[in-house]
């Protein structure tokens, strides 16, 4: 399938605060540099897309720059609310609704798993929708719900092992 804009912009929104990671990951896969957007916090401070001076911000970059996708890494950390409760996430997801949707852009956004029961190691089983962390509203309202984790190939667990992604969700057509 041929891809409708290559080359079009990205923005990344970078609540995890480690734009060196992202620059060397950029660089070992090749990618166009000039067409990755960094949103950073301001200086001392937290992205938090739940104050209306950081939406702002991303939707004037977003008018600007008109990405074929916008990227939230991750929800956990772009807001001070709560996750697990739908009053907690309710306006930041419909922001992110809107927003995406009025630029006719993808939106990824990274979330992760619940902790894991105790003895089991981080990624080292198969996904399910149940093991996501937060409020069902979070995948509710996503069109599409992929899952990363890591396959065992033998009989130690191995982190750096090979990364299966599974779709968890789907409500696209054929």
């Amino acid at each position: 399938i041929p891809v409708p804009k290559p080359g079009a912009n990205i923005v990344y929104v970078d609540a995890e605060m480690v734009p060196q990671i992202l620059n060397e990951s950029a660089q070992n896969y090749g990618m166009d540099r000039s067409k990755l957007f960094v949103m950073l916090p301001e200086p001392g401070e937290m992205i938090d897309l739940g104050q209306l001076r950081y939406q702002d911000r991303l939707t004037e970059m977003t008018a600007l720059l008109q990405p074929e996708l916008i990227i939230i890494d991750s929800l956990s950390s772009i807001h001070s609310g709560g996750q697990n409760n739908v009053e907690d996430i309710r306006s930041l997801i419909g922001y992110l609704i809107r927003l995406s949707s009025g630029a006719k852009c993808g939106l990824l956004l990274i979330h992760h798993i619940r902790k894991p029961a105790s003895g089991q190691r981080m990624m080292n089983f198969d996904l399910g929708m149940e093991d996501l962390s937060g409020s069902g509203y979070i995948t509710q309202q996503a069109r599409v719900v992929l899952g990363l984790h890591v396959v065992q190939t033998g009989p130690d667990f191995d982190p750096n092992g090979p990364r299966e992604l599974k779709v968890l969700k789907t409500n696209l057509g054929p």
